[in-house]
């Protein structure tokens, strides 16, 4: 049963990495960007609620562009790759 989990993570994971952000664009993918748009989330540490402002307005202006108004995506991508993460309080 895992097995099976992890190559329907896998095929997910592929199918991201095949589709350009938009038509046209050459620099980034969806997978990429929303890993990208996760790093500067977590190195910042933006807000759940700030994030989805973002992707809100990024949505908004580049309608056709393919990725959530919420960072759920990025962080089931991270999860699917195996680099979750687990806060430490100190």
């Amino acid at each position: 049963m895992v097995h099976d989990e992890g190559n329907a993570n896998f095929d997910a994971l592929l199918k991201d990495n095949d589709q350009p952000l938009y038509e046209g664009c050459t620099k980034y993918l969806k997978l990429s960007f929303m890993l990208k748009l996760n790093h500067i989330k977590c190195m910042y540490r933006m807000s759940n609620k700030a994030m989805r402002m973002i992707l809100g307005l990024l949505k908004d202006t580049f309608e056709h562009a393919k990725f959530s108004n919420s960072s759920c995506e990025a962080k089931n991508a991270i999860n699917k790759l195996g680099l979750n993460y687990i806060k430490i309080p100190a």
